[in-house]
């Protein structure tokens, strides 16, 4: 059973450090993979990662099994003043590995700003075979895939140049409710990805289809049904001061154009509608119809 993601607080005022955290992903395995080399790449040990998949043999994997690998990730939330140098440091690890870790930031020449959720990579095992040059193809939840995703919401005029999410509504009282309850997986996150912007988070449930989808605040909403684009049958919600967010690739919509809704309400299912490889909630924030980084709204 997957592990509960524990959504994260903005703290702007100080630093909150998450303990390791073990994030679920499953693997196919190619032609000439070990299990070694499969353990090199995500940073875990054979042991654990035939306990994961009840393997009594390290040799016992085959071409196109998939294999589920409990990741080991640490979060970072940026403290007031904080420089991406300084966490660098501060965390033991190389700038250019923290980047690589948070294309996001990258994105945007290094900047960060107080509250922002970063991924800190956690060294290697040492004494490991260096893996295979092979590309290896990850599908975190079944939700990604290898190969760049179609555009979403191509026929949506809107701007591809995100807002920096500094933690302005949240701080004046505007925090946000998850859309998925329970156990979920974020399976993409906020920034750049394939050459372009993805404007908001990927989340998968292990229900997938019988997902409820819940607004993730009060509001009105001003758009419901099929979207005649990548983002499928959609709900997008206004809820004042410029805030609207948006729920895509829903497998059905209940809530009609108009209709006001309160937070936690259903207003959807999970679904996979749209251009998208799997089923999952692709959920948007937007500030004055410009994306921002769901993650410093969502409480």
């Amino acid at each position: 059973m997957f592990r509960t993601f524990s959504p994260l607080a903005v703290v702007p005022d100080r630093v909150w450090e998450a303990e390791q955290s073990r994030i679920p992903v499953t693997y196919t395995v190619r032609p000439g993979d070990t299990l070694s080399q499969i353990a090199y790449r995500f940073g875990v040990s054979v042991h654990e990662l035939m306990a994961a998949n009840g393997l009594r043999h390290p040799h016992t994997i085959r071409a196109g099994k998939t294999l589920k690998v409990l990741l080991r990730k640490e979060l970072y939330v940026v403290g007031v003043g904080e420089t991406l140098d300084q966490i660098a440091e501060k965390k033991g690890v190389a700038l250019d590995d923290l980047l690589r870790n948070n294309p996001e930031v990258r994105a945007y020449d290094g900047q960060v700003y107080a509250g922002q959720v970063l991924v800190v990579p956690r060294d290697m095992p040492k004494g490991v075979p260096l893996p295979s040059k092979r590309k290896s193809v990850v599908r975190v939840a079944s939700a990604v895939s290898s190969e760049p995703p179609a555009e979403e919401g191509a026929d949506r005029e809107r701007s591809v140049r995100a807002t920096r999410a500094k933690p302005g509504p949240y701080a004046n009282g505007m925090p946000l409710s998850w859309p998925v309850a329970g156990e979920m997986v974020i399976t993409s996150r906020f920034g750049m990805r394939w050459g372009r912007l993805h404007e908001g988070i990927d989340i998968w449930h292990p229900d997938e289809w019988r997902t409820p989808i819940r607004a993730a605040r009060r509001g009105v909403v001003i758009e419901a049904g099929a979207s005649g684009g990548g983002y499928g049958r959609l709900v997008v919600i206004d809820h004042g001061r410029g805030i609207e967010t948006v729920y895509a690739h829903l497998r059905r919509v209940v809530v009609s154009a108009g209709q006001t809704v309160e937070t936690g309400d259903i207003i959807g299912y999970m679904g996979q509608s749209g251009h998208t490889t799997g089923v999952h909630l692709h959920f948007e924030v937007r500030l004055y119809g410009r994306p921002v980084d769901p993650l410093t709204y969502l409480q």
